[in-house]
């Protein structure tokens, strides 16, 4: 093996292992988009009964 053949592989190597990465992450965005979503959704819940008990208070 000489040393540019050595360096080819280690790209391919690089590179394969960084689109599996990119690949994972991908997968992961929509979860987490799913995650915040549904946390904005509680937090406005609990933000419209807050206000509405402070307008009964009153």
């Amino acid at each position: 093996m000489t040393n540019t053949e050595r360096l080819v592989e280690k790209m391919r190597r690089f590179i394969r292992a960084s689109g599996r990465f990119f690949a994972e992450l991908v997968l992961s965005i929509p979860e987490l988009i799913l995650v915040f979503i549904r946390g904005m959704v509680l937090t406005g819940k609990w933000l419209i009964q807050g206000v509405r008990y402070l307008l009964e208070a009153l």
